[in-house]
């Protein structure tokens, strides 16, 4: 191995253990706010190896367990008290995030050097919404948000969601093309695990997945006709578990004798405008930066499949965000909101890696002067998001504050 490569090497560790320790510490910190960590600390503290004999009436008062299953683990078998478990689980979803998008893009952008790598992939884990303070004090609530802390199930559900995301996205764009990603059973195998762990762990990811799942094979069967068909088909087959797994969930949470006689219902914005003055101001701060390189990739011509993907799950959960909500005593608890928060995430991702294609074609010398704005506009709009990412660490390190 020569000095350049161990250098790398070192230099990635190091930038992983400095995330670590800040997201250690931010968990730390909101685990003493009584927010979601208090009540999942709750619940995994209140696991039993008694109760894991029984999986399926585990599951019953359970369901969706794998933070908590993980975080109990690690307490029992690492010996670890509650808050070290807690923050171990959940730095290391983190920082998986992290390194799943590390490996993409330095696989991906091997050419465009490991500084520009390094720099995009730690930029997509650290931007928020562009903060107004006069317009929204708040810089989580109401606004959604890509890189949100105070959830640890929704920071695992992450974490499991998007190696699902890339090995989806790249079967779909292998479509109609002589490389087309061979589907071997262990990939299919693989690909069915990560999303039905995803699910149970919750729910929120499957909830706009499938719908987009169903939108882009039908776009792909228009373009591609029968040479769709066969891997659309194995795919689709693929997901009957999670499936099922999925209907059994929201039978549990929302309509067994034990949910609390919650369901669901429609109430246009009933919910999200009470965090915001403004549903579709607070929209555009969210995803500003993502648009901005949305539309510098139509009009360069270099949109692509994932970037289809991505967008028709935002849509697919911005509209579930709108209209439902839970009823009963659960109607605050805003859990069909977070679904937008994933999706805001894979936007974001999809944006990156535009984003770096597109600076490198922008900077060649036969390149005009248009794609020169681009670049410059979409540089200073990711340096918004970003400032507005550090302000998120700063209230929740010093503050407490999760908002």
């Amino acid at each position: 191995m020569n000095k350049e490569k161990v250098l790398s090497a070192i230099t990635w560790c190091g930038l992983g253990s400095l995330l670590f320790f800040i997201y250690a510490a931010a968990v730390l910190k909101l685990i003493d706010v009584p927010i979601d960590y208090h009540t999942h600390l709750s619940l995994a503290q209140g696991i039993t190896w008694e109760a894991l004999r029984h999986p399926l009436d585990f599951l019953k008062t359970n369901c969706y367990p794998v933070w908590h299953v993980l975080t109990w683990l690690v307490m029992n078998v690492l010996g670890c008290k509650g808050r070290s478990a807690v923050a171990l689980v959940t730095s290391g979803c983190l920082v998986g995030t992290w390194a799943c998008a590390a490996w993409f893009f330095s696989r991906k952008y091997r050419e465009a050097g490991m500084d520009m790598v390094r720099v995009a992939c730690t930029c997509l884990v650290l931007v928020m919404p562009i903060w107004l303070p006069f317009f929204n004090p708040n810089i989580v609530l109401g606004q959604g948000a890509p890189n949100l802390l105070h959830s640890p199930t929704n920071v695992m559900v992450k974490f499991l969601a998007f190696p699902c995301f890339m090995w989806y996205a790249a079967i779909m764009d292998g479509i109609g093309k002589n490389s087309a990603m061979r589907m071997g059973v262990f990939k299919l195998v693989a690909l069915s695990l990560l999303v039905f762990f995803a699910t149970l762990s919750k729910p929120s990811f499957l909830q706009m997945f499938l719908p987009a799942m169903v939108l882009l094979s039908l776009i792909k069967l228009v373009q591609f006709r029968v040479a769709a068909i066969k891997p659309i088909a194995v795919v689709a087959a693929s997901f009957v578990p999670v499936g099922l797994l999925i209907v059994w969930q929201t039978w549990l949470a929302l309509y067994s004798p034990g949910s609390g006689g919650t369901g669901i219902g429609i109430a246009f914005l009933k919910v999200w405008s009470t965090g915001t003055p403004n549903v579709f101001v607070s929209m555009l701060l969210g995803t500003l930066f993502p648009l901005t390189v949305l539309l510098w990739s139509l009009t360069a011509r270099k949109a692509t499949t994932a970037d289809a993907l991505a967008w028709i799950m935002y849509v697919v959960a911005v509209s579930q965000a709108a209209f439902l909500v839970e009823t009963g005593w659960r109607v605050w608890h805003a859990n069909f909101f977070w679904a937008h928060n994933l999706a805001l995430f894979f936007i974001w991702f999809t944006a990156m890696d535009r984003f770096i294609y597109l600076a490198g074609e922008s900077v060649k010398d036969n390149v005009g002067s248009r794609q020169k704005w681009w670049l410059l506009v979409s540089s200073v709009v990711l340096s918004l998001h970003l400032v507005s990412g550090f302000c998120y660490l700063w209230r929740v390190l010093v503050h407490g504050m999760w908002r």
